[in-house]
């Protein structure tokens, strides 16, 4: 991620990325919806963390 936090504004941005969350490309009559699948080292740390924390902390494992 680096230091510049603008580069990703929210977390949607971030998701989409590593591919954890869809992305939408439309040209005329087409619509397209995949994964990218760019850094998955990337989209491995967040799943690793997203289950460790629902393991660990309260906050993460209510929600």
């Amino acid at each position: 991620m680096g230091d510049d936090r603008s580069h990703y504004p929210d977390a949607r941005v971030l998701l989409a990325e590593p591919g954890l969350a869809p992305v939408t490309r439309a040209s005329g009559r087409m619509h397209q919806v995949r994964f990218v699948r760019l850094q998955p080292s990337m989209r491995h740390t967040i799943d690793w963390w997203a289950f460790v924390s629902t393991r660990k902390t309260d906050w993460a494992a209510t929600a």
